[in-house]
This record gives structure tokens, sequence and C-alpha cells, in this order.
């Protein structure tokens, strides 16, 4: 399916990948991991704990975020109590942040993962109006997005408690460069590339 997805996308250009709005969720801990390792997961298994590298003893506070991109703006970033569930995921997302960014600018559309909360019928119903980017299972390599949360992970000092950590977390997600944005953009097509020179497999992305 990777591949597939590739190749029917291999003669995008930049002004096509500038339509896309890319967006998903992270995980940041109150203790940064400075040796962040990438892990791959099949969809709907990154809270799973068997694909969860523990580093500390005892358990991990830290907070989900959600955020989206465009190449020429972004969402605010939306913390997430609690377990995203589907209903949560309309009710504090699509709902009050993503739609009227996408009102504002129409014509772009939509990316999410296949995770299950952005699958679910309820959360369909609500993006029916919007154009929507089918995506590909297993695949953050071909994300942007991925990219923004491994800066935003690097930047981040120790916090000294979870309100500590959401503050640093909004400031260095408004800090970042439109233009490092821009640039993630237009690495869409080598990573396409990449990822049809390997039927699909994993890229160095």
């Amino acid at each position: 399916a990777r591949l597939q997805w590739c190749m029917a996308r291999s003669g995008w250009n930049d002004a096509d990948w500038g339509r896309i709005v890319f967006s998903d969720e992270s995980r940041f801990q109150l203790c940064p991991d400075d040796h962040r390792r990438r892990v791959w997961r099949r969809t709907g298994q990154r809270g799973d704990p068997a694909f969860t590298i523990a580093r500390h003893t005892g358990p991990q506070q830290g907070i989900m975020v959600w955020g989206a991109i465009s190449f020429d703006s972004r969402t605010p970033l939306v913390v997430i109590r609690g377990t995203l569930t589907a209903q949560r995921y309309v009710d504090d997302i699509l709902r009050p942040v993503l739609l009227p960014f996408l009102l504002q600018r129409p014509g772009l559309v939509f990316q999410q993962d296949n995770a299950r909360p952005h699958t679910a019928r309820v959360a369909m119903n609500c993006l029916q109006a919007c154009q929507t980017l089918p995506w590909p299972a297993r695949s953050p390599d071909l994300s942007p997005i991925e990219h923004v949360w491994d800066m935003m992970g690097r930047r981040l000092h120790l916090a000294r408690n979870v309100d500590d950590l959401v503050r640093q977390l909004d400031r260095i997600w408004q800090e970042i460069p439109q233009e490092t944005i821009r640039e993630l953009y237009r690495s869409m097509p080598r990573r396409v590339a990449a990822c049809i020179q390997a039927r699909g497999g994993s890229t160095p992305y």
C-alpha cells in the first residue's frame, strides 16, 4: 500500500504538497529522553507497552499534544487531557481548532494517520465537508510533522512539572520558523522517491 500510495504521488511538485495540512499527536515526558529512538509501530499501537521504550523506573509523567502544519501556517498546539477517544478528538481538536483553520484556508487537504480515534465514524462524519488525504499504514517517515516533534523534543529543557512542560512545548511550537516547516514540505518528493526505491519499505526519513 505504501508503494502504491507513493507511485500515485511521484509526480507531485512543491505546489501539490503545499496544499496538504499534516497532523499528528505526540507524547512528551517530564524527563526528556536524551537518546530519542524512533520505534515503528502499527497503527493504533502508539500507546501499546510492547512498543514503548522504558528508560526510567517508575511511571513517567508526560502529556500528549496534537498539532497540524501547513506550508504557510500551523494550528495552535492542543494539549490532550487523558486518553484520546474519537469523541474527544472531535470535541477538543476537530471542531474548535482544525475546522476553523481549514475554513480560513480554502483548497487545503487534511492529512491524519489511521489511528482508531481518527477513523471512527464520529470523526469521519465531522470531516465530511473537508478534503482529506488517504494515508498508508505504518508511514510516519512520510509525514514531515514527525520531524517537527523531533525538533521540539531536542529543544525541551527539564520541566519542573506538567504545567511547565505545557508552557515550554507551546513556546517551542510557536517559535519554530515557518521556513523550517517549508523545508520539510520541500523534502516530500525525496521522501516519496526513497519509499519507491525501497519498494515500499522503510526510508532514512
